[in-house]
């Protein structure tokens, strides 16, 4: 009974989730992500063998990446902590790819996987480590790291998302958010409590 409880919140999440996901895609006209979004560590595995191995792939290998992603610009996009330079060298919108596309680079990726399944957890743990190791915090406004990144402060470390969205506030609560803000800048720097403000204390 207990499992068939919890087996049964489970369900009812993951279809809320994608029932919600469906009314905002053909009800409210929600552009959804393109599947880069998904693809982030895969893609960056590709560009680190690219840029570490190049030399030593065939030329199937790089057709198979190349069907994908720009080849010629992988190397030196290549960020091992960032993965948006990667992504963006998929520019090609998954409906204007051809057909097998996405088969042909997986199994070429299966088979780089197979070759240098080092340089794939390398380039894992460099894009990831932020998310479970408790190192020290990066300097406000030092941008997204992904390591010592703090809760706090990510989103003001984004001055992209400033032209992009217009934030209004309400004029009455001015001098309690900036109380709540300074009040954040404090518990940032008290010993023990700090910790609940680093992405590794959530994972």
């Amino acid at each position: 009974m207990v499992y068939f409880a919890f087996y049964t919140k489970i369900y009812s999440c993951v279809g809320l989730y994608f029932g919600y996901n469906h009314y905002l895609i053909y009800n409210c006209n929600v552009i959804p992500a393109d599947s880069k979004e998904a693809f982030s560590l895969i893609y960056q595995a590709t560009a680190r063998i690219v840029r570490d191995r190049g030399d030593e792939l065939t030329d199937d290998e790089v057709m198979g990446i190349r069907v994908m992603l720009d080849y010629d610009r992988l190397s030196e996009s290549y960020d091992p902590i960032l993965s948006d330079p990667v992504k963006n060298t998929c520019l090609i919108p998954t409906y204007y790819r051809m057909r097998n596309a996405e088969s042909i680079y997986f199994q070429t990726c299966t088979e780089l996987f197979q070759k240098y399944p080092v340089t794939f957890l390398e380039s894992t743990i460099a894009q990831s480590y932020g998310y479970y190791s408790f190192v020290p915090n990066q300097p406000e406004q030092a941008g997204n790291w992904n390591s010592g990144m703090t809760i706090f402060d990510w989103i003001g470390c984004n001055g992209d998302y400033d032209e992009s969205f217009d934030f209004h506030y309400i004029d009455f609560f001015d001098g309690a958010r900036q109380l709540l803000q300074a009040w954040a800048k404090v518990w940032d720097k008290i010993p023990v409590l700090n910790t609940t403000n680093v992405c590794a204390a959530y994972t």
